[in-house]
């Protein structure tokens, strides 16, 4: 099993440097005054494309501002599998500001078939089904353009906990990866990486401007853009619109958040806006980890049908046998660690497959 392992997780593209080049960050314009005006002005522009409702701050906040920018709505939240609390909260936030409201469903059964597809659109490795959800909800969307929250953790510093750091050293999400990704490692030894060195004063704001170089543009945000791309939909992301950017990065950090909670200056724009509700919704997970059952099995199937001795040889650094055993564990346990490595290993199959051994390592 050391190979594989080994292969899935020191490849390069844990941090998105897959066939997808390197995007180039442009300065920040001088910041506005106004958050208000800002965000007003990035919702304003978003016609009449459908907005993503997760039931969350961020993706309510933009319904409410669309509302207040003269725009005529409307929304749909995705459903995996049955509703749940998300739901529940998002039906709270339409109702309470008169929007329509289309529920998408995605069951778990449908992951297997999109997996490849889902792949290719998403043009990095893929972690879990999330990606693949994302893709089939876009797939059934209905519409040519979307509004996203996707963003607002990063250029708000939510979840400060995350984020939190000692001076000099990487934050949690990165650390946990340090030893399992070379170009990871690279990258935190880099000086031009980091926007300003660490002090006790500004950690927070370091390991907010690394999560957005080192993973956010070219890992969260790409995926969510590229997956709906390949389903035919354009998404608009109003939280990373540059003036609102650089309203938050002129801001200090005490005014982005206090303790453990983060996006302070979004939840006060909320207030009277939104239903108390979804000011103080915790983060759910995305997606349940593997559970027995015709689902996983189908899923296991899927991942067999990719991981195949035939289309492993490429890769060269794979040793066949130990994958088999991977999938035969898996396929007992549903073992959400397995499910993780065996998922980033038939990206990487895909991925070669669909673009070429030239372009992946042109990119890597």
């Amino acid at each position: 099993m050391t190979s594989a392992v080994y292969a899935a997780l020191t490849d390069p593209s844990e941090f998105g440097a897959c066939v997808r080049p390197q995007p180039v960050e442009p300065a920040l314009p001088a910041p506005p005054a106004d958050l208000h005006a800002a965000l007003l002005k990035a919702v304003g522009t978003c016609g009449d494309a459908v907005f993503c409702l997760s039931g969350g701050l961020d993706s309510s906040l933009l319904l409410a501002l669309a509302l207040e920018a003269g725009l005529r709505p409307r929304a749909a939240t995705l459903v995996f599998n049955q509703p749940d609390a998300e739901t529940e909260r998002a039906r709270l936030v339409a109702r309470t500001l008169g929007v329509p409201l289309a529920e998408v469903t995605v069951h778990a059964s449908e992951l297997p078939a999109a997996l490849e597809p889902a792949t290719r659109a998403a043009r990095t490795v893929v972690y879990n089904g999330r990606a693949v959800t994302k893709f089939l909800f876009w797939q059934k969307l209905g519409a040519k353009d979307a509004v996203s929250g996707v963003g607002a953790d990063e250029v708000f510093i939510g979840q400060p906990a995350k984020l939190a750091c000692n001076p000099g050293e990487p934050p949690p999400f990165l650390q946990r990866r340090r030893a399992e990704c070379a170009e990871g490692a690279k990258l935190l030894r880099e000086p031009a990486v980091f926007a300003e060195p660490a002090c006790p004063g500004n950690c927070l704001r370091w390991a907010q401007r690394l999560l957005w170089r080192v993973e956010t543009l070219p890992g969260t945000i790409a995926v969510e853009c590229d997956t709906a791309a390949g389903a035919g939909v354009r998404v608009l992301l109003p939280y990373i619109e540059a003036s609102v950017r650089a309203w938050a990065d002129a801001r200090p950090v005490s005014d982005l958040c206090q303790g453990d909670i983060g996006k302070l200056p979004l939840r006060k724009l909320a207030e009277g806006r939104l239903p108390g509700e979804v000011l103080q919704a915790p983060k759910q997970p995305v997606l349940a980890q593997p559970q027995p059952g015709p689902a996983h099995e189908a899923w296991c199937a899927a991942l067999a049908s990719v991981l195949t001795p035939e289309r492993l040889a490429p890769l060269r650094v794979v040793e066949p046998a130990a994958v088999a055993a991977c999938l035969a564990r898996f396929a007992e346990t549903a073992d959400g660690t397995l499910d993780r490595v065996l998922l980033k290993l038939s990206s990487l199959v895909v991925l070669r497959e669909s673009y070429g051994e030239a372009a992946w390592h042109a990119s890597s």
